[in-house]
């Protein structure tokens, strides 16, 4: 990346921090781009350079990433006219300090500008494109087409923002309802913004046809909320021959992350998916305790999880299913009732991420645990590692409670049963299942003579 930066000669280079974790490899990459050349000018944004400005202004942050000596500017909240904004302002010789949306030092004292609006979604053109790191994408492990039957994998975004404002959950960072702080009032006009079907679907076909993808990852935080816009753009799918059901050579899949509530609430709209190539959904279930997700995700309940994996299942979907653990009040003994359900096979669940509970700069979860940190080593960050204090367990107790509840879940009869089950039922996934065995495999969390087809 260095050796092309080099080649350019860029004047101003833009760093997405999607994610607490990368912080460090990106102090790194901002000091060597200045070590190059210390008049290119380096650009912060995404989640974590946000959730750093959300903090300072609270008061909780004295450092940012922009006090950083090789780091000039960070753009908060959506990117796009923002960037384009201070490229202008910086190659009309400007300073930036005038453009909105940006984070700025000047002599050493952190300059925060008013939060520009929302953008209109609709009118920003198609993502950049580059064959050749499209046709080395995969989706990995368990996908279908399976990532060895992948052609190409591309990331499409049908709508932007997400209605539920969970505690835990950065979204809300980047695409608020309405902010007021002492830099002046945000008001966004819709929560979600959503593109035109048929661009989408243009989008999704030329991707296709122009670049061989036939793995698509839908960015969508709720792709089923607007039952409207999830069944015309399956229609659309299905009308083109973009996505089909699969049965023949030319099969594509896509995943798309569903709510609970509304899967339950509107059935049909997963059947509709399905029939469009829908291979896979992810499913927030965030706990198997009502009280947890009464405070956390009130929207959802154990029935609604119970009932919407069972729709997902009944079309031949394949879901990877997301818990939280290690609340501060969380038990062990809530722990080894999470596992009883899971050894239970009541949900069937095809692939599982359990992540420690990450209060991320920005949410009003870190507002809430901020002083409950076991740690500021933004590495740890990632949801592998217990990085709030439990009042009832250490750290490395629930590490090991974790680590014995995917085995348990995994080597499970219930859980070779559910796969063997769904393979009988739905042939065509007898490879990703496979390729998913050897992933369990590898990864030493099943034994390597543990058979699930």
């Amino acid at each position: 990346m260095l050796e092309n930066l080099s080649n350019y000669e860029p004047n101003i280079v833009g760093i997405s921090v999607h994610s607490a974790i990368v912080e460090p490899d990106t102090v790194t990459i901002a000091r060597k781009i200045k070590e190059r050349n210390s008049n290119t000018k380096v650009v912060l944004g995404g989640y974590h350079p946000t959730g750093e400005i959300i903090e300072y202004d609270r008061g909780n942050l004295n450092r940012t990433l922009l006090h950083s000596d090789d780091v000039d500017f960070v753009v908060y909240g959506e990117g796009e006219e923002t960037f384009l904004a201070l490229s202008k302002d910086l190659e009309n010789g400007n300073n930036g300090e005038n453009v909105m949306g940006i984070a700025l030092k000047n002599n050493g004292e952190l300059i925060v500008n008013p939060r520009r609006q929302r953008t209109d979604f609709r009118s920003l053109p198609w993502p950049s494109r580059y064959k050749e790191i499209l046709k080395s994408s995969r989706c990995a492990p368990l996908a279908y087409p399976s990532p060895n039957n992948q052609r190409a994998a591309a990331q499409i975004s049908g709508s932007r923002g997400c209605p539920y404002n969970c505690d835990f959950c950065s979204s809300m960072t980047v695409w608020p309802v309405e902010t007021k702080t002492k830099f002046g009032r945000y008001k966004g006009e819709k929560v979600v913004q959503y593109r035109d079907p048929s661009d989408f679907v243009d989008e999704m076909q030329w991707l296709q046809d122009e670049h061989g993808v036939n793995y698509f990852t839908l960015t969508d935080l709720t792709f089923n909320f607007d039952q409207e816009f999830a069944v015309s753009v399956s229609e659309e799918i299905r009308r083109r021959g973009v996505g089909h059901r699969p049965n023949g050579r030319n099969d594509i899949g896509w995943f798309a992350y569903a709510t609970t509530d509304k899967t339950v609430k509107n059935p049909d709209v997963i059947e509709k998916m399905a029939e469009a190539g829908c291979t896979r959904v992810g499913i927030g279930l965030e706990s198997l305790h009502s009280g947890i997700l009464e405070e956390h995700k009130p929207n959802n309940s154990y029935e609604n999880e119970r009932e919407s994996l069972q729709i997902v299942e009944s079309q031949g979907i394949m879901n990877r299913s997301y818990l939280i653990v290690g609340w501060p009040d969380e038990t062990s003994e809530m722990f080894d009732e999470t596992q009883d359900i899971l050894l239970s096979g009541e949900l069937p669940i095809d692939q599982l991420r359990i992540a420690f509970v990450v209060p991320f700069l920005g949410t009003r979860l870190y507002e809430k645990y901020k002083n409950r940190l076991l740690t500021r080593d933004w590495r740890k960050y990632s949801g592998d590692f217990p990085v709030v204090r439990n009042d009832n367990m250490t750290d490395e107790e629930m590490k090991d409670k974790v680590k014995n509840m995917l085995k348990s879940f995994y080597e499970s009869n219930s859980y070779r049963d559910h796969v063997k089950n769904k393979v009988g039922r739905f042939p065509h996934l007898r490879e990703s299942f496979g390729y998913w065995q050897e992933y369990l495999q590898k990864r030493e969390i099943i034994e390597e003579s543990h058979e699930l087809i």
